[in-house]
């Protein structure tokens, strides 16, 4: 049932039956309520009420034209006062565990196999039949995936046709489980195991050197500017910072008591890590790093941990464990959020365009344009 009260809940009387868990968005004399069996719309402040087919489990509208409704992996947007309903969400597949956009609307995906869209997340297509843990890209043609049992493959089609690349034959590939990959060029890349091994290749993955540290912890990622210039983070307040593209680290730590759970190298002088909501950034490749502001309050990133973040131009973005969405436009020294995904574990997040972004998770990938209005 649906109740209304005019004095502050002291008194409640009862309207009409409601869908079943229904939500509720109130924007001036607008009224939705959204349940999984359909929704309610009243104009006049709840005298009247019409039905509406659109469903799903959260709703929210910027205004009384500007709105979205979820449910599970699906959005849906109107601009219209929900006269017309448009779908806002694409699931490529199932439990993506990274995302890599490269210029030209291509995005690769890792989601157990590897996926590549070329028109910024609305169509994938499956390139590879065994399975992987992470993909990075160099350009629409040319991407490098990573696996258990020391797997690394690479492709210059587009995804057609994979070759398997050797790693050192001193490492125990059986033992070797393949995290996480970051490419910058054609030659220089890197790839990161559970365990704290790296790999490094100068020469597209046909040799492979490697170094074994427990500094940084269990599961380590990686990002490098360029060739030399590079970071990696695990499961340890430790994090290492390289210079020479990997032949040597320094060990850090941040003034912070979480451990880091997302790094993004830009340059060789300016570098983010994000420890659970918290913002450092480094304007000395590394050597020194300061707090910004705290990721705030009110939404999943607060006190969970953020796990990816990427930027375009001057606007950052942070994407939480469950799903939430926080934009930064002065360097992390403050942040504002944006709503939440999907409500499911996410991991990545890329941009695609000057303010659209890619978001993949548990249920797939989602694209968001930051232009619109904030997610419910």
């Amino acid at each position: 049932w649906l109740w209304h009260t005019t004095d502050g809940g002291r008194r409640w009387a009862k309207v009409r039956m409601a869908p079943a868990v229904a939500r509720i968005a109130v924007e001036g004399s607008e009224i939705w309520v959204v349940g999984q069996s359909g929704a309610l719309h009243s104009s006049d402040a709840g005298t009247t009420w019409t039905s509406s087919p659109a469903r799903g489990s959260v709703v929210a509208f910027a205004d009384a034209s500007d709105g979205w409704i979820a449910n599970g992996s699906l959005y849906q947007h109107t601009t219209d006062g929900g006269a017309t309903w448009s779908r806002r969400s694409t699931v490529a597949q199932a439990g993506i565990s990274t995302l890599s956009a490269v210029p030209g609307n291509t995005v690769w995906a890792a989601a157990g196999r590897v996926v590549v869209s070329t028109d910024g997340g609305a169509h994938w297509r499956r390139t590879t039949r065994r399975p992987v843990n992470a993909v990075s890209a160099i350009s629409p043609r040319q991407a490098w995936a990573v696996g258990a049992n020391g797997r690394v493959m690479h492709t210059t089609d587009g995804g057609h046709h994979w070759r398997m690349q050797t790693i050192p034959l001193d490492v125990n590939h059986s033992k070797l489980l393949l995290i996480c990959a970051d490419f910058v060029d054609a030659r220089h890349g890197w790839a990161g195991a559970a365990g704290g091994v790296i790999l490094r290749t100068s020469d597209g993955g046909r040799r492979w050197a490697h170094m074994h540290t427990t500094a940084i912890g269990w599961r380590p990622q990686l990002s490098f500017a360029d060739a030399s210039h590079g970071i990696a983070i695990g499961s340890s307040r430790t994090f290492l910072v390289t210079r020479n593209g990997g032949r040597t680290w320094s060990a850090k730590q941040l003034p912070s008591p979480y451990y880091p759970t997302a790094v993004l190298t830009e340059d060789s002088s300016h570098a983010l890590i994000i420890a659970r909501n918290q913002c450092f950034a480094s304007s000395d490749g590394g050597a020194t790093w300061q707090q910004g502001a705290e990721i705030p309050p009110g939404n999943n990133l607060a006190g969970r941990d953020c796990v990816s973040i990427a930027r375009s131009g001057s606007l950052l973005c942070a994407v939480g464990y469950w799903g939430d969405v926080a934009t930064s436009s002065d360097g992390g020294a403050s942040w504002s959020n944006e709503g939440v995904v999907m409500g499911q574990p996410m991991s990545s997040v890329q941009f695609v365009g000057a303010n659209e972004l890619i978001i993949g998770g548990a249920l797939g990938a989602m694209t968001r344009d930051l232009t619109a209005a904030p997610l419910p």
